[in-house]
């Protein structure tokens, strides 16, 4: 079971903003480290209210 929260459900972060629009996740990973990041961009202007959060549980 996965849920994805929006909107800095877990509080603002800080550091660079990573594009998730273009994280590479199938959905067959068994973590979401396994994921491709190779074509990822980051943005280190980009607001932290955007945050997003991510809960796995099995």
């Amino acid at each position: 079971d996965v849920r994805l929260f929006y909107h800095d459900h877990y509080g603002q972060g800080s550091g660079p903003v990573y594009s998730i629009n273009i994280f590479g996740c199938t959905g067959r990973e068994a973590s979401i480290t396994d994921c491709d990041t190779s074509n990822i961009i980051v943005n280190y202007y980009t607001e932290h209210k955007y945050d997003i959060g991510v809960s796995c549980n099995k």
